[in-house]
């Protein structure tokens, strides 16, 4: 891990998400995708609750997972 991530873990979403801007956002976009509702009150979590104020990215969301259930059953 590096130690840039170790000293603003709570910043980020994963370790990669530090790489740059650019992948920050992305990290936080496929979090916010695949993942559960953050609950806690981090950067990380402040990042991916942002995708959920927009109901539009939260339809698109459910698309997103009702497709890929689709596409890749259990």
């Amino acid at each position: 891990m590096s130690q840039f991530y170790f000293n603003y873990e709570d910043r980020f979403v994963s370790e990669y998400a530090t790489a740059n801007p650019v992948e920050d956002i992305a990290e936080s976009w496929t979090y916010f995708i695949l993942g559960p509702k953050p609950t806690g009150n981090t950067i990380a979590d402040q990042k991916v609750l942002f995708f959920y104020e927009h109901p539009e990215l939260v339809v698109l969301r459910t698309q997103i997972l009702n497709r890929l259930c689709t596409v890749f059953p259990q």
